[in-house]
């Protein structure tokens, strides 16, 4: 408990207790019994004192007694009309204007609240039964045991009739330690500030934007150091490994030779992106994560293309003056105090280029810096107005977009035409019947579609299927989609087992059958006609 809850108790304790210790006392000479005289006492609290006014006159205790108690009664009407209010008003804003009720307290909901309101969305405090009514519901407290013992403690406001199944609601539990991207929660769902920050981020800021805007000659980036490796540190480097995935990452054999033609010798000589992390030995990390080496070369093992990923528990090993050739410098502290901090200290050491920092609020950033006036190249990401707004905190976009998504490979997989009524059940029956694990890979699909169209305008889509840039496009999406896989611990085997985290699709694209090879040679031609978000 803060210390101002403490106060406020303890003023509340004061109000009541003093005039019950005062009155006893006050009418000890006139009324000998106990009874009598809690009776007389408790009086005082309905201002019915019911005893002579030059006795209570004569009393100094009663008459402080009777100032307490009036000031005791006067708070509980207040209390009483102001929750009513309070009552009333959140029923009209939930059932009439839609707002979002954000149960909890503290700084977690302060951020949801006021990243509600500035997206345009109402947002009010749970303080009745009636907000567990609402549409959307969000669980806001600083710490998960706080918003599970929460839940558990209101089931049955949540869920009236026992069934927690099928339920309307959108309940969201904002979490800094679970993912939405593990499973969709039996009632509810879970959002991540990290995660969303990251995959936000990296929609934004892949690392080959400037050298598909300029053409594949263009300089890529090729060394990238991550600072802190915590909630925020490893999401960024989790959806790095996900979603950075253009024509470098691919690993190219003899087999692709006839498959890329014209594109095969210059991609062959492309090198990869080397990944440095600042905080953290890795250990925890790629014992999570024992695929890793599917991809990528470990602590600077083996050699060639592929991109690397080096861990150092500090700086304080390589030193601030390793980071001076990298190509971009990601500050991902969770405090976003602390890396205003980091930042000082490398605008001090001389680093100024290509900064990206976690921030709170930009605008403090541009107050301290003057990026135009200094010529600083710092860039912000994770801002609490982003973070907090109403399509990431309740996905709602991201959702229908990954059901449009999979309804389109649904549809291509029956082979024939659909008609608009079986339409509308496929969509819906084919999203429903999905593992948590394949909605976050529909998700992820959806999050490199802005890759997707930068690769587009480098390598321009062409109708027909056998061409040698229809074939890259599709080997680099089968590659993304491998990398998903590998990085949640799928590996290779001729039978697909889901349970077992088993698929026989973990090969070469050379080694798919055509079929296989031809399934996101649709996607790509959908977000060439425009039809894909």
């Amino acid at each position: 408990m803060d210390t101002r809850k403490m106060l406020r108790t303890a003023a509340k304790a004061a109000l009541f207790s003093v005039p019950v210790i005062l009155g006893l006392i006050g009418f000890a000479d006139l009324y000998r019994d106990f009874w009598s005289r809690l009776y007389h006492t408790m009086a005082l609290f309905a201002l019915n004192f019911n005893a002579d006014e030059e006795y209570l006159q004569a009393h100094k205790c009663l008459q402080v007694a009777r100032l307490f108690a009036g000031a005791a009664t006067f708070s509980v009407v207040i209390a009483i009309l102001n929750n009513f209010w309070s009552a009333f008003s959140a029923f009209v804003q939930v059932r009439l204007f839609k707002a979002v009720v954000v149960h909890g307290e503290g700084g977690q909901a302060a951020r949801i609240t006021e990243g509600l309101e500035d997206s345009g969305l109402k947002a009010v405090t749970c303080n009745s039964r009636l907000c567990f009514r609402a549409k959307n519901q969000v669980l806001a407290f600083d710490t998960d045991t706080e918003a599970l013992r929460y839940v558990d403690a209101h089931l049955r406001d949540f869920f009236p009739r026992g069934s927690r199944e099928g339920t309307a609601n959108n309940i969201v539990l904002c979490s800094s330690r679970y993912s939405n991207s593990e499973c969709r929660r039996e009632y509810f769902s879970v959002y991540n500030p990290a995660e969303t920050c990251a995959r936000l981020y990296w929609s934004e800021h892949w690392l080959d934007r400037c050298r598909f805007a300029g053409g594949p000659d263009r300089a890529a980036v090729k060394k990238v150091a991550i600072i802190g490796f915590g909630c925020f540190g490893e999401q960024m480097l989790s959806q790095a490994l996900i979603m950075n995935v253009t024509d470098r990452q691919l690993e190219l054999t003899e087999e692709d030779r006839p498959l890329l033609g014209s594109h095969w010798d210059r991609i062959r000589e492309m090198e990869g992106i080397s990944y440095s992390v600042f905080g953290s030995d890795g250990a925890d990390y790629c014992a999570m994560h024992p695929m890793l080496s599917e991809f990528l070369n470990l602590n600077g093992a083996g050699s060639g293309h592929r991109d690397s990923l080096s861990f150092f528990p500090s700086l304080a090993g390589p030193g601030i003056p390793a980071l001076a050739g990298m190509d971009r410098i990601i500050i991902a502290l969770d405090d976003p105090e602390a890396c205003l901090e980091m930042m000082n200290r490398l605008i001090c050491a001389g680093l100024s280029e290509d900064i990206h920092i976690h921030c709170a609020n930009e605008e403090i950033l541009f107050s301290l810096y003057r990026t135009e006036a200094n010529g600083f190249a710092i860039v912000p990401y994770g801002m609490n107005r982003v973070l907090y707004n109403r399509e990431n905190l309740l996905h709602e976009q991201m959702e229908q977009a990954a059901k449009a998504l999979n309804f389109e490979y649904a549809k291509e997989s029956l082979g024939r035409a659909v008609s608009p009524a079986e339409e509308i059940r496929l969509r819906e029956d084919s999203w429903r019947k999905l593992t948590g694990f394949q909605k976050m890979s529909n998700f992820a699909n959806c999050d490199h579609i802005a890759i997707k169209k930068g690769l587009m305008a480098c390598y321009p889509f062409s109708e027909n299927e056998d061409s040698d840039t229809a074939n890259l496009l599709m080997e680099i999406e089968h590659t993304r989609w491998e990398r998903f896989y590998w990085f949640h611990n799928w590996a290779y085997d001729p039978r697909r087992d889901d349970a077992k985290r088993r698929h026989p699709c973990l090969v070469p694209f050379a080694g798919l059958s055509r079929a296989d090879q031809l399934k996101d040679y649709h996607m790509y031609r959908r977000i060439a006609e425009g039809n894909m978000p």
